[in-house]
């Protein structure tokens, strides 16, 4: 402040009251303002995803803070119960969050669906965008003891995505995918993910992820794109598949310099938290010794244990039954390995055939003879090339008629197939057969 300055303020000070009566007020009214600037912009910012409140002012503190108040608290219930019942919007959405079942955040009631999904419709009705959403998914999907009704849904998920809630958008993406409630349009799905996931939603931003992995329209596929949008989410336990689809591409090199070590810290942290293709990954660096792991069959089997529970994952199935057959990392037991080679066959993986295949064939321990059977397991093995001897064994059966009708030139397919790959005696055979 200049001299000047500082001597008008000095006259004025002393002979006007007005000039210091605003001196007092005007520092509590810019704090007033920027109080009010503050919560407007907690007013305004995106409600997170399904079932998480507003931020909205109510009674004078924030009503998820009266929410979980009312977890507990009876007179907390009552009060919101109270002005619920009144018709307070945002009250409406928070009772019903405490009755949803998919929750069931409160001591104080009884979870109800029918009863949450009343509180979201009414306050839905009122232009509350978070129960608009969580409203359409009861609809969409007949959650809670609610009935099913995805037209309604679908006009409701559109009412809140349209009001740029981010659970609504990405509800509305699902519904646009799977055509629940409207006919199926997948590029419009996609479409609303993108704004869901340009606010945040999680699950949203997976769903990009998997858009650029896969090139879904609109998006061309780009796996850098891809594994940029993977790592929002991978650090999450939520979302194991993303840090499986990271350490793909780090194994791979795809989107990424390749980086062994690194694919198996994104493998490893996919495993722990339940992705079956992640577990057979750790199973096999323990069963190959893959630095940071030490070769360890015994520990290769406990994660192969536990990817084979998935029926995708036939590999370690297989993995499962060579552990046992051969004693190597587990006891050895053939009737426990015939078990897991079983399974992995019923899946299609042709090794796996090819042991019971062969294995019914000879009538080897603890398989008894059956051409039958023997043929069944031969026709899945003698689809890979590197199966030579189911292909040879299945050219005999189908020769002399073991287990199937006579059909010499089925027999003579199998014979040449199985000689091109290496086996000497098929070729032996053919030409004893001519």
């Amino acid at each position: 402040m200049t001299a000047t300055a500082r001597y008008a303020h000095f006259l004025l000070w002393h002979g006007d009251s007005s000039y210091r009566r605003a001196w007092f007020l005007a520092p509590q009214l810019l704090a007033l303002v920027g109080a009010g600037w503050v919560l407007t912009q907690s007013l305004e910012a995106p409600a997170p995803d399904w079932g998480a409140p507003e931020k909205e002012n109510f009674s004078g503190a924030t009503a998820d803070a009266i929410r979980d108040r009312a977890k507990t608290d009876p007179q907390a219930l009552a009060d919101i119960r109270a002005k619920a019942d009144a018709g307070d919007a945002t009250a409406q959405f928070e009772l019903a969050t405490l009755y949803d079942p998919s929750f069931n955040f409160a001591k104080t009631v009884t979870p109800d669906g029918p009863t949450a999904a009343r509180y979201y419709r009414q306050s839905a009705e009122q232009g509350f965008a978070s129960s608009q959403a969580n409203y359409a998914n009861y609809l969409a999907f007949g959650l809670n003891g609610v009935a099913k009704d995805p037209a309604t849904a679908f006009q409701w998920a559109t009412k809140a995505a349209n009001a740029g809630n981010p659970f609504g958008q990405r509800l509305l993406g699902d519904l646009n995918w799977d055509g629940l409630g409207a006919p199926e349009d997948k590029v419009k799905a996609v479409e609303w993910y993108r704004m869901a996931a340009d606010q945040g939603e999680q699950k949203a931003q997976a769903y990009i992820g998997d858009a650029y992995w896969n090139g879904w329209a609109p998006y061309a596929k780009d796996r850098v794109e891809a594994v940029k949008w993977y790592r929002k989410v991978a650090v999450t336990p939520d979302f194991p598949g993303a840090a499986r689809r990271i350490g793909v591409a780090y194994r791979d090199g795809d989107g990424v310099a390749p980086d062994r070590a690194t694919s198996l810290v994104w493998f490893r942290q996919a495993a722990d938290h339940g992705d079956s293709f992640a577990q057979a990954e750790i199973g096999a660096a323990y069963w190959d010794g893959v630095p940071p792991y030490a070769k360890d069959h015994v520990e290769a089997v406990n994660w192969y244990r536990k990817a084979a529970q998935s029926p995708d994952q036939s590999g370690a199935a297989r993995m499962m039954g060579t552990a046992y057959r051969d004693g190597d990392g587990a006891p050895k037991d053939l009737a426990e390995a015939m078990k897991w080679y079983r399974r992995a066959a019923e899946k299609g993986e042709t090794f796996a055939a090819a042991e019971l295949g062969i294995g019914y064939y000879n009538g080897i321990d603890p398989y008894p003879r059956d051409n039958a059977e023997a043929v069944k397991w031969l026709k899945i093995a003698a689809t890979s090339a590197n199966e030579s001897l189911a292909q040879r064994l299945l050219g005999i059966c189908y020769f002399e008629g073991r287990g199937v009708d006579p059909n010499p030139q089925e027999g003579r397919k199998w014979l040449q197939q199985a000689a091109a790959n290496g086996d000497k005696e098929a070729a032996k055979l053919l030409r004893s057969w001519r």
